[in-house]
């Protein structure tokens, strides 16, 4: 355990770095919208094609939440939150 205690600053400058990273990815890929027309094909691509970028970014918001539990007592991450709103999506 000591050696975990020891990397803690190394983990949680890897959950801000990738905190950081996935938030650019997120804000950079809804500001392209939605590059599919709407005719029949690209609606059956943006309706498989969302769900799975919606799961990618939740498991790299865990991922950076898991980095975190590493530099704080357990009792306390309860207060981290990832936001995955279709709106807002970001690392609090």
């Amino acid at each position: 355990m000591p050696k975990v205690k020891a990397a803690a600053p190394s983990f949680q400058q890897g959950a801000i770095d990738l905190g950081e990273a996935l938030t650019t990815l997120i804000k950079t890929l809804d500001g392209l919208g939605e590059p599919w027309r709407h005719d029949k094909q690209g609606n059956q691509f943006g309706g498989v094609c969302k769900p799975h970028q919606t799961s990618v970014e939740s498991a790299a918001g865990v991922l950076v939440l898991g980095l975190t539990t590493f530099t704080r007592p357990w009792w306390t991450c309860r207060t981290v939150t990832w936001t995955t709103t279709s709106s807002s999506r970001h690392v609090h």
